[in-house]
């Protein structure tokens, strides 16, 4: 239920139908002009020129912010992420700006910008973010930061929260700024044929860098990577499940006919007594019934802490109710009922004369 809940979570970007071409300084000075020829496809919808995804395995940069006016010292300073885009980036990854606007080629003042997520508004104490300055140290001649300088950034809008690291990790505040980035170049396609944008971008790759490996991956793969340690502990947990549900139908079905071939003349006896088929079956099963209540009210308890301490590790994870719980019950008298009633039908409905005559 956790992985489906990861799979199926609103995520705040679309992670489907987004490829994603590595090593993209590979194409030198013609990196915008193959985004460009490549978005002239009817099957592209954007392309956007980044290092920075929302997945955990891409760059990652943090700076101290504060509001512009006070200092590093303000109660509202923020360790932030600070991701470098292009101006397309928002709309390829199909993220909402819900308030303000995205960068646009119409405001060249875009360059002193930033777009904030709403988890960063909230850690600055901006009622009215769209006009606010935040502030940095700026960058020395040497790449390092200068105390001695300040930048100020203007917020032009605000981007719905997304999540951009493991749901194990509650969302940061995250800044985005026109910056080059050019590690990856990754497009939007609406094509149902994968194969074709594929071949489409190789095509082009090798028309302006043909000396230069062409890798891709796309942007779901890399989300689901994120969980591959969660999906094979699944698979074997599956088959560890299976294999004690297994061996302890064997066990019952070994001790309903070790039980059956005990009361051999006592349901021959019952039968000619008058016992109905039912009642002999109910007979034999009851003691494993209570058997099999006794192991529930053992294993809950354990299950749901187990349950409770692997979930303590995810920040978003999905509910589990008692209905769970009862329903692992319930699946586990079923199984042990079908093991068991075979055999006690079987006894049930033997000749009570060869039983009598049993030794």
């Amino acid at each position: 239920r956790q992985l489906k809940f990861i799979q199926n979570k609103k995520l705040g970007f679309m992670k489907d139908q987004v490829v994603i071409l590595h090593d993209a300084y590979a194409l030198g000075n013609d990196l915008n002009a193959f985004k460009t020829e490549v978005i002239k496809d009817v099957r592209i919808e954007n392309g956007t020129v980044s290092s920075f995804l929302p997945v955990s395995n891409s760059s990652r940069s943090d700076q101290v912010y504060w509001p512009h006016g006070e200092g590093v010292d303000s109660e509202y300073a923020v360790d932030m992420q600070s991701w470098g885009v292009d101006h397309n980036y928002i709309s390829t990854m199909s993220m909402q700006i819900i308030e303000g606007r995205d960068f646009s080629f119409d405001f060249p003042s875009d360059s002193s910008a930033v777009i904030l997520n709403q988890k960063a508004v909230e850690m600055y104490g901006f009622q009215q973010p769209i006009g606010e300055k935040i502030s940095t140290y700026a960058n020395a001649a040497d790449g390092k930061l200068d105390p001695d300088f300040t930048d100020s950034y203007e917020v032009i809008g605000v981007v719905e929260d997304f999540h951009f690291e493991s749901l194990k990790q509650n969302i940061g505040a995250l800044g985005i700024f026109l910056g080059n980035s050019n590690g990856m170049v990754s497009f939007k396609f609406n094509s149902e044929n994968a194969e074709e944008v594929i071949s489409l971008l190789e095509g082009e790759w090798k028309e302006m860098a043909p000396d230069q490996p062409f890798n891709y991956s796309f942007l779901d793969e890399e989300f689901n990577d994120m969980y591959r340690a969660e999906q094979k502990m699944g698979t074997v947990f599956s088959v560890c499940a299976g294999l004690a549900i297994f061996i302890a139908c064997l066990g019952l079905f070994a001790l309903a006919t070790f039980t059956a071939e005990q009361k051999t003349k006592e349901i021959g006896i019952r039968k000619v007594m008058g016992a109905s088929v039912k009642n002999i079956v109910i007979l034999l099963s009851g003691e494993f019934s209570k058997l099999v209540l006794l192991a529930f009210i053992l294993a809950t308890p354990l299950a749901w802490w187990l349950i409770q301490f692997w979930l303590d590790d995810y920040r978003f994870k999905v509910p589990v109710g008692l209905e769970t719980y009862l329903l692992a019950g319930l699946t586990a008298f079923v199984v042990a009922s079908l093991t068991i009633g075979y055999k006690a039908l079987k006894a049930a409905t033997g000749n009570p004369v060869k039983a009598l005559r049993s030794e």
